[in-house]
């Protein structure tokens, strides 16, 4: 598969249009930033640098969506796990609008199926200069009722020996073992060492910034848009996937299991012809900038 590569300053950026419009990799001073293979495609997407999440992120409960009165059945799309995740663009190919030597623009037209009942088209804007990488994503609705929507990025960090990471937060979801949310708990966050570090959780609240350190390199993973943060590693793994999102894990389901209203848990609702848009930053740490 082609990849596409882009460069600005210390930065490089590599990206697979056709393999869920992934990114392939991304370079700091020639030092992978995130999981990265130079000038070929991974082997998928899930052996990528990252992917984006839409129209929805990470898992619906046994792919059951119930909405509006109405429930549709997805299609389970990660076998063996009976759920259906992290939506629908990171296993489509998209198609390639316009590039230069710093920046690309990729866009996905989805018609309603199996895997997600309602059309759409979404647009992804990948720039690279200076100060790293800002990647813009968007989706605008095509139905012709309103809709649920949600938007992430699933970008895998690597995390050589003596990596840290550090973010602030109000609160964490407890996981149950069918990987689904349970309850909300207290939580200030993360703070120290990865080795040993164990997690896949979302995070409440988080202050739309996080920060790695290793090799006596540090990055910041920005992200305004967005309150919610999945972050994922195991102490075996040599990346750790830290995921802004717009919306808690299996969150339709989990707001009737509470009785709230699915915007509480970050939900949101596009009328026929509405887009929504997010920004997300890598760049390099402000307080390294600073010392």
């Amino acid at each position: 598969m082609q990849t596409l590569s882009l460069s600005a300053g210390d930065w490089r950026l590599s990206v697979c249009p056709a393999l869920g419009g992934c990114i392939s990799g991304l370079w700091y001073q020639g030092q992978p930033v995130l999981r990265s293979i130079a000038d070929t495609a991974p082997s998928g997407v899930r052996a990528s640098g990252g992917f984006v999440l839409l129209p929805y992120s990470n898992r619906i409960g046994l792919g059951q969506l119930h909405w509006h009165g109405q429930s549709h059945q997805l299609r389970p799309n990660f076998a063996p796990e009976p759920h259906a995740i992290h939506g629908v663009g990171w296993q489509r190919p998209w198609k390639l609008a316009h590039r230069d030597a710093s920046q690309l623009c990729l866009t996905l037209d989805h018609v309603e199926d199996d895997e997600w009942p309602f059309a759409f088209s979404a647009q992804q804007q990948l720039r690279l200069c200076d100060q790293g990488l800002s990647l813009e994503l968007s989706i605008r609705s095509h139905a012709d009722q309103d809709v649920p929507a949600g938007l992430g990025w699933h970008p895998y960090f690597v995390k050589p020996r003596h990596s840290a990471l550090a973010f602030k937060a109000s609160g964490r979801w407890a996981m149950g073992e069918d990987k689904l949310p349970v309850e909300l708990e207290p939580s200030a966050g993360l703070s120290g060492s990865c080795d040993d570090l164990a997690i896949d959780h979302c995070f409440e609240g988080w202050e739309h910034l996080v920060r790695i350190h290793h090799n006596g390199l540090g990055f910041e993973l920005a992200c305004a848009d967005v309150d919610r943060l999945v972050v994922f590693t195991r102490p075996e793994l040599d990346f750790i996937a830290i995921e802004p999102v717009s919306h808690v894990n299996n969150a339709l389901q989990l707001a009737a299991r509470l009785g709230v209203e699915p915007a509480g848990l970050g939900v949101r609702t596009l009328a026929p012809g509405q887009p929504i848009r997010i920004r997300f930053q890598v760049r390099v740490s402000r307080q390294l900038q600073a010392q």
